[in-house]
């Protein structure tokens, strides 16, 4: 049960911090999103 609840907060946590990490650089590093 305890490795289900981890599954799920991993499953969350790691798109979260992708994310994360996502946006930051888009506001660090404006010049990087400007070619899209």
């Amino acid at each position: 049960m305890r490795n289900l609840i981890w599954a799920g907060l991993a499953l969350i946590a790691l798109p979260a911090a992708g994310l994360g990490l996502w946006l930051r650089t888009q506001l660090e590093y404006p010049q990087y999103g400007a070619g899209r």
